[in-house]
């Protein structure tokens, strides 16, 4: 397995795949930037 570093773009995207699935939208690239938001203080 290999791991690398994600850009702040990168982890808002896969966080959005994981909530949206294959479609990703607008909506839910709001909601994944939001969690990032809550979650880095």
């Amino acid at each position: 397995m290999q791991m690398s570093v994600l850009s702040k773009e990168q982890r808002i995207e896969e966080i959005a795949g994981m909530l949206g699935g294959v479609k990703i939208t607008e909506k839910t690239l709001e909601h994944a930037q939001e969690m990032l938001q809550c979650a880095i203080p």
